[in-house]
């Protein structure tokens, strides 16, 4: 009884762990794209001046 008892414990976590992560995942994306976006920006604007160069 005991150890079924600590399965459904291992499962639960495991199952709240997922979701967790896929409902997080989008956001932390968003936030790193804004993050980046600067630079990104910058690393374009230096490839253009190279190329007309």
């Amino acid at each position: 009884m005991e150890e079924s008892r600590e399965d459904e414990r291992l499962l639960t976590g495991a199952v709240m762990g997922g979701v967790g992560y896929t409902i997080v995942a989008p956001i932390e994306r968003a936030k790193l794209l804004l993050q980046t976006q600067e630079s990104n920006i910058a690393i374009a604007e230096e490839g253009e001046k190279s190329r007309k160069r």
